[in-house]
């Protein structure tokens, strides 16, 4: 789900904004791009006319030493665009475009976790609306921050996922994940030519039907010592465990493996 409209929405109506706009950072280009925007049509067409006959670009360079100052500052309040978008927009164009939206004070915060940034939020507020206070602005930043990080980190899960999938579909050798209570959460399907099972079938299946009591208690036993050597820092963590093992096949046979 894009999380843009969702953050805009409940900012803009704690601050009873008329306009909120929600920037990406791009980290390759070092640019910051317009990813959403909430205020109402005429408003919305009034900065549409205005960047179109001004011919401003909708995305601002961010350079290093801003980069910095951004990720210290968090919260940044201004009566002048000229400074909040980078020195895009002219001292001239903010006061025009000021005057056309109605806006008099503009507050930018910034979205960043592990002193990386991710993206911002931009409110414009009228004269008559209370500059809200820098400490809820400062929780909403770091709330929206660490939302942000966990949708990406479950992007790059399931993209890393789906590569796996790739790869492990198509060789002949059996390859499984599961948890530490040998859970099958994927098998290739090579394991239907080993066992004569589907992977569903096999992973659905109790220890005791996938494998022999003498598999399954040298399975339980080297699980245990392995995670045991795991508390040894000295231990090298990228380390392999061969086992020689028996498989129930699906016609009751047992079939030897390592």
């Amino acid at each position: 789900a894009k999380i843009g409209p969702i953050i805009l929405k409940s900012i803009k109506e704690y601050t009873n904004s008329p306009l909120a706009l929600y920037f990406k950072y791009d980290s390759k280009g070092k640019i910051l791009k317009i990813n959403h925007i909430e205020t109402e049509d005429s408003k919305l067409g009034i900065i549409s006319e205005f960047i179109r006959n001004e011919n401003i670009s909708t995305n601002f360079t961010i350079d290093d030493q801003t980069y910095q100052i951004m990720l210290g500052e968090k919260i940044k309040i201004n009566h002048s665009l000229t400074e909040l978008s980078f020195g895009t927009i002219s001292e001239s164009q903010s006061e025009d475009l000021k005057k056309r939206l109605g806006l008099h004070t503009f507050i930018s915060i910034v979205h960043e976790v592990s002193n990386q940034l991710y993206a911002t939020t931009f409110i414009g507020l009228t004269n008559d609306r209370e500059i809200p206070n820098t400490d809820i602005l400062k929780s909403y930043s770091l709330l929206t921050s660490i939302t942000i990080k966990r949708i990406m980190a479950e992007r790059e899960l399931l993209a890393s996922e789906a590569k796996l999938r790739q790869i492990t579909d198509q060789i002949l050798d059996v390859v499984f994940i599961s948890d530490l209570k040998l859970n099958i959460q994927y098998i290739s399907p090579s394991i239907e030519k080993m066992t004569g099972y589907t992977p569903l079938e096999r992973a659905q299946l109790p220890m005791k039907a996938r494998f022999p009591l003498p598999s399954i208690e040298m399975i339980n036993h080297t699980v245990a010592a392995e995670l045991q050597n795991d508390m040894d820092p000295a231990n090298d963590k990228t380390r392999t465990y061969t086992m020689d093992l028996e498989l129930y096949h699906q016609n009751g046979e047992t079939i030897d493996v390592s």
